[in-house]
């Protein structure tokens, strides 16, 4: 690991905590909500710098771990401790005032050891000096098992969060900010439970702020040090920062806020500058806000990244967004998971100024692997924007667009191509989705030339199937959806063909959601009906004699029946169905009739028996019939053939 180059202002670095995109420079990102930056010790470009001796580099004695929950991933860490000597670094001049930062990502295997100590001086109420009290230390006393852990102590307070981890075996994030002037300590500690196998659970937060103790008076901050342990205990630490601040009169702090109308909807960034320097944020292309999304609607940003330049006094910014009702989710590209074989890292994005918030992830090469959103999006028809960050403009970039109700069989939507010379989004529209779906994108063959910054979904309508009655009373269907007949529009029915004979086919009403590719029979008034979609239905396939013709289907002359004017009539000649009818094969009917009729099963003949005293037609179905056609009806309750 080498030593981090920072950008000029310093300042911008000390406002980052856990969760903000506050940068450090050109090679700082979030993983999950942890960090990944170069090592850096001191204060650089800082107010009144301050040196750090000892070891100049966290030298690496282990070359790798990797860790991976969702979107979490920790590489290259550094093993510390173990039975090596420790290591201690101490400013030059222990930090009187201002503030010392502490931030690392790392992994604790072990017992009883503490896994930093940061150092300096105290006073007691007696005004006796401890030159060497621990301020802060973490982890200590691990145990087995589950409940309240330790996961810091601060003036010798434990502050502990309960989770199970096996075994002893936990993946850190720390964000310790000791403020001398202040007299105090604010921590944010994220973490998450490592099994066995190398995966780890979802990331949990604990956060808060330590006084110092009553009597007590913090008088410097002198070093960080990693303790020898003496024995096998695998302690690593990957990406630490340890560095002090200290403030003068040209110095101020800023908050930048994204704001909606007269409403903040975020708390972006904050931090200090300098009179005269900049300061800035990455920000996201959509932030969600009492369940609804905004999205970035500023003309004074550009590349994502809001720019500013410190005046006279502190100062709160905005970054103005405005209210996307369409929008139903968002994702960032760097926050996605990925499928099949990692992260491609020489094309992941970070602090990039073109990206939302800063990163952009590249998956491997190859149809089994891709990238992944974490989160479902309800059953609708949808417009899906995927942006990309062109990271090589060598080749262009064809990823297969999928979706999944869950999370194994995947059904593809159509093939998202990126030119070689483009970043420019790619919108899949007017897809349906049947149900609560996840969405992914599979690599192709060859290497991807465009990173993944992030995808969207904006809803454009229900997912609905829209079928149309002719003036018959009677259609069909043949859908590549599952239908949910048992939520019809009102006023239509669906039938099943049960029964063949030379002359009749037999009806049995469907009032159930039924399987994709399933033909039916539609009855209801004269005109188009939005049938609903299923996530997933019953296979009728046994019982049912339609045949679904959800693509074009081309016929031999006297192979097929198709339904005309209320009848089933036998195609004499070569022809093809069109996508979205259901038909009968004329190889079920023995000696089959050029015209076949409708009839019904008794129970359906019956309810309607009972309804039609009037001397008018009524279908079975207990429709009106102004004008009857050749088929079955029911008058004064008795059945009428029309021929």
């Amino acid at each position: 690991m080498k030593k981090q180059l920072l950008m000029k202002t310093f300042l911008v670095a000390v406002s980052m905590l856990v969760g903000t995109s506050a940068a450090w420079g050109a090679s700082t990102t979030y993983v999950g909500s942890m960090y990944t930056y170069d090592v850096v010790f001191g204060t650089p470009n800082a107010a009144t710098p301050t040196d750090i001796n000892g070891q100049t580099e966290f030298t690496s004695d282990n070359s790798e771990q990797t860790f991976t929950t969702m979107s979490l991933q920790i590489n290259g860490s550094c093993l510390a401790g173990n039975q090596g000597g420790g290591r201690t670094y101490s400013f030059t001049n222990a930090q009187t005032t201002g503030k010392v930062y502490f931030k690392a990502n790392g992994h604790f295997v072990g017992g009883n050891y503490n896994f930093f100590s940061i150092k300096g001086s105290v006073t007691d109420s007696e005004e006796v000096e401890n030159a060497s009290y621990d301020i802060v230390q973490s982890p200590y006393a691990l145990p087995s098992g589950s409940g309240a852990t330790t996961v810091l102590r601060i003036f010798g307070t434990n502050i502990t969060a309960s989770y199970v981890y096996t075994p002893r075996n936990v993946v850190y994030g720390f964000d310790v900010t000791i403020d001398i002037d202040n007299q105090k300590v604010d921590y944010v500690v994220t973490y998450a439970s490592k099994g066995s196998s190398g995966s780890v659970t979802a990331l949990s937060t604990v956060s808060g702020s330590v006084p110092v103790p009553d009597g007590y008076t913090l008088n410097s901050v002198s070093s960080w040090s990693v303790p020898r342990f003496g024995q096998n205990v695998d302690s690593y630490y990957d990406n630490v920062a340890f560095y002090s601040a200290v403030l003068n009169s040209s110095t101020h702090s800023y908050t930048i806020n994204a704001k909606a109308g007269s409403t903040v909807i975020q708390e972006l960034a904050t931090g200090l500058a300098t009179e005269g320097d900049s300061y800035g944020t990455y920000l996201p292309k959509a932030i969600l806000y009492n369940s609804q999304y905004y999205v970035l609607n500023d003309a004074n940003v550009s590349n994502f990244y809001a720019n500013f330049t410190m005046g006279d006094d502190d100062v709160t910014k905005e970054v103005t967004y405005t209210l996307n009702a369409n929008m139903k989710a968002f994702w960032e590209g760097e926050n996605m998971s990925y499928v099949g074989h990692s992260w491609y890292t020489n094309g992941d994005q970070t602090d990039n100024s073109g990206c939302s918030n800063g990163g952009a992830k590249c998956p491997y090469s190859g149809t089994s692997n891709g990238i992944r959103v974490n989160s479902t999006i309800a059953s609708g028809v949808y417009d899906i924007t995927i942006k990309p960050y062109r990271w090589k403009e060598d080749a262009a970039t064809d990823y297969t667009l999928q979706y999944s109700t869950d999370n194994e069989n995947w059904t593809t939507v159509e093939t998202v191509s990126f030119a070689s010379t483009s970043n420019d989004a790619y919108v899949a529209d007017n897809i349906l989705i049947p149900g609560d779906s996840y969405l992914r994108l599979l690599s192709p063959g060859s290497t991807p030339r465009h990173a993944i910054d992030y995808i969207y979904v904006e809803r454009t309508g229900d997912a609905t199937v829209t079928a149309t009655i002719p003036t018959s009373g009677y259609g069909t269907i043949a859908s590549a959806y599952a239908l949910d007949c048992a939520n019809l529009p009102a006023g239509l029915k669906a039938y099943k063909v049960t029964g063949l004979t030379a002359e009749t086919v037999t009806l049995e009403e469907v009032n159930v959601a039924v399987a994709a590719n399933t033909g039916l029979i539609l009855n209801g008034t004269a005109g188009a009906y939005n049938i609903p979609v299923a996530a997933t239905g019953t296979d009728i396939s046994t019982t049912n004699k339609l045949k679904a013709a959800v693509t074009a289907t081309a016929i031999d002359a006297n192979k097929a029946y198709i339904l005309q004017g209320g009848l089933f009539h036998l195609v004499t000649a070569a022809s093809t169905i069109p996508a979205g009818k259901a038909y009968l094969l004329a190889s079920d009917i023995t000696g089959g009739a050029r015209s076949l009729n409708f009839t019904f099963d008794a129970t359906a003949i019956k309810a309607v028996e009972g309804e039609a005293q009037n001397g008018e037609f009524y279908n079975v179905a207990g429709q009106r019939v102004a004008q009857p056609t050749k088929g079955l009806y029911i008058v004064n309750g008795k059945k009428v053939v029309v021929k």
